[in-house]
């Protein structure tokens, strides 16, 4: 397959992901960091019978493992962060809050790259900021509360994230480095939530954890598959992800559609719109 489809697969893998997440982070008797925990879980069995059949493959040194150990806790703590404030704001808000780590590309670019400050790079930001007072102002007033302010961390943390993976995936073949990844983060949660290995037993038995976690475990897995095998074929960082920055689209309109989030969707539509269009002005100056 070439780059296009992987592309698309890991677009689907996205749109999945976010919705079926949201669908059963919404039982009330699901805790958002158990099924965090769970469905990373899922995800490293499913990568292991790949890391068998292909093998383990590292190239480089011990400035990668340190920097792979540093990435994958902080993928982690972003992950506890994502459940918590998913379980209590809808996956279309989410969506377009996430399309915030343009302002962190932004930055980190500017900071740690030396690159330009270009006017497109405003305009696409300023986009995203208006996308996000459109998804947050009830009555005349911004109404962020604090499961918005840790979507909002959990955003800023996984932009810094990506930022590293790139750079990485070069050392590792695809199925070694996010089987490692996503045994750093597992060790990260339960050092940050402790109780969970008590709850984790428990959890595992109930019908509201399976097959959820199992269901998005395999989305979780697609996104960083799909996107990493997209590299490897040619896709540039900027294509691959003008085509993935198109999720928040789908989400809204399948959020209203599948999970009845028909609160202000004309304005989530508008801003999934200002969004997606930011999101190919700011890949392409890239």
């Amino acid at each position: 397959m070439n780059w296009f489809i992987y592309s698309i697969l890991s677009l689907f893998s996205i749109v999945g992901y976010r919705i079926t997440q949201k669908k059963f982070l919404t039982h009330k008797n699901v805790s958002p960091t158990a099924f965090s925990i769970m469905e990373s879980f899922w995800a490293m069995l499913l990568l292991l019978p790949f890391v068998l059949h292909f093998g383990f493959e590292f190239t480089g040194g011990t400035k990668e493992i340190v920097l792979l150990i540093i990435k994958s806790a902080a993928s982690g703590g972003a992950a506890l962060l994502l459940n918590i404030g998913l379980k209590q704001i809808t996956a279309s808000e989410y969506q377009i809050i996430n399309s915030s780590n343009l302002f962190i590309t932004l930055v980190t670019g500017i900071v740690f790259f030396s690159e330009n400050l270009s006017l497109i790079k405003i305009i696409a930001c300023l986009l995203v900021f208006s996308a996000i007072l459109l998804v947050t102002i009830r009555k005349q007033k911004a109404k962020l509360n604090k499961y918005h302010l840790l979507a909002f961390a959990s955003t800023s943390i996984f932009a810094l994230v990506y930022t590293a993976d790139k750079s990485l995936v070069e050392y590792f073949n695809n199925f070694s480095f996010l089987f490692l990844a996503f045994i750093i983060s597992q060790i990260t949660k339960f050092a940050l939530t402790p109780r969970n290995l008590s709850l984790l037993p428990r959890s595992a038995l109930k019908k509201e954890y399976i097959p959820a976690s199992i269901i998005t475990g395999a989305f979780l897995v697609g996104i960083y598959v799909f996107q990493y095998f997209a590299y490897e074929v040619g896709g540039d960082l900027s294509s691959v992800n003008i085509i993935k920055g198109t999720a928040t689209v789908f989400i809204v309109i399948l959020s209203a559609l599948l999970l009845k989030d028909n609160e202000i969707l004309i304005r989530k539509i508008i801003a999934s719109i200002l969004v997606s269009i930011s999101i190919i002005i700011f890949k392409n100056e890239g």
